[in-house]
């Protein structure tokens, strides 16, 4: 086991604003943006 800290990467979440429309909160941007990146990763279309 390693005692290092864990290295921090920041989360660009730019693209979120742009392919969603006004008026959805910050919480539901950064929910569907969570599920979206979800569904990538673990291959479901």
């Amino acid at each position: 086991m390693n005692d290092a800290a864990p290295h921090i990467r920041p989360v660009d979440l730019t693209g979120v604003d742009a392919a969603h429309p006004e008026g959805e909160t910050a919480a539901h941007r950064i929910g569907v943006a969570a599920a979206e990146t979800a569904a990538g990763v673990t291959g479901v279309h």
